[in-house]
């Protein structure tokens, strides 16, 4: 189902929370696998694998709290909720 932010004095909706969090997560899995990758055909060094690891997990943990204060006081609207509001 897609969704639309709208203002609103109502909090982020949870899904959207969920959503951002299993994103995150999402990003991480992709990143160690590029990483490692990178390593084993010898583009990364070892010590730049460390990093990449770290960035990742650091990116990870710290977006979705960002995220949620960035989106406090918007929630989510249906597109036919949408097109409600403009007629």
């Amino acid at each position: 189902m897609a969704f639309a932010l709208a203002a609103s004095p109502d909090a982020v909706q949870l899904p959207l929370q969920m959503l951002i969090v299993f994103g995150s997560a999402k990003l991480l899995a992709e990143a160690f696998v590029v990483a490692q990758l990178g390593q084993a055909m010898g583009i990364i060094a070892p010590h730049v694998y460390g990093v990449v690891v770290f960035m990742s997990v650091a990116t990870t943990l710290v977006v979705p709290p960002l995220l949620a204060v960035a989106y406090r006081g918007i929630h989510a609207v249906t597109p036919e909720q949408e097109e409600l509001r403009l007629c």
